[in-house]
């Protein structure tokens, strides 16, 4: 049965990953986290990152839980994002779901966390139901970039609560820049709004 546990759980990540250009494996405890990914596709530009997302947002995280909602063995950490801005694609709300891998988010440097500002580059989830509406983060780690906004109180955030000029004078930091993608370690919402500047 343990077995079987372990081998679902592979599975059911494996088809996540597919969606936001990673592999993984669990770890020898069973658990997972974002460094127990092994990324299949890198990118060689911010323009290669955002042509793979379905979404690129500007949001605050303001509450995260952890769940089994596709089996009973694949724990993911569930972060509500509240989106300030969204630069490219679309999301069906102004509060949305993004969805991480692991069981504990307090102890993985690469998970989000509550009452930071990031920029997303986000995949959807490709789930049924209400988890259609979810998204992942494309390239696991690579689509991650945290800001330097003061941290936010999360019973008072809401969309559009960060002034455009707290977001324009922003600069985000790559959450792991020690990849082989060639995207820029830092980056501002100007250059996401036009990604070809990251490479001038």
């Amino acid at each position: 049965m343990r077995l079987n546990k372990h081998v679902t759980a592979v599975v059911t990540v494996v088809a996540a990953c597919a969606l936001a250009g990673c592999s993984a494996s669990l770890n020898p405890l069973g658990g997972m986290s974002q460094s127990d990914y092994s990324r299949v596709e890198y990118y060689d530009s911010l323009e290669d990152l955002q042509a793979a997302s379905d979404a690129v947002v500007v949001g605050i995280v303001t509450d995260q839980e952890v769940v089994y909602d596709i089996d009973d063995v694949t724990p993911f950490i569930l972060s509500t994002v509240v989106v300030q801005d969204t630069i490219h694609g679309d999301v069906p709300t102004d509060s949305i779901i993004v969805r991480q891998a692991g069981d504990s988010p307090s102890q993985d440097e690469e998970a989000l966390t509550p009452e930071n500002t990031y920029v997303l580059y986000l995949t959807e989830s490709g789930l049924s139901g209400d988890k259609a509406e979810h998204f992942y983060v494309t390239g696991v780690t690579a689509g991650i970039y945290t800001g330097d906004v003061p941290e936010q109180d999360t019973s008072t955030v809401e969309p559009d609560l960060l002034d455009e000029d707290v977001l324009e004078e922003a600069t985000f930091e790559q959450i792991a820049p020690d990849t082989p993608d060639n995207i820029p370690s830092d980056i501002t919402v100007e250059v996401v709004e036009t990604p070809e500047l990251a490479d001038q």
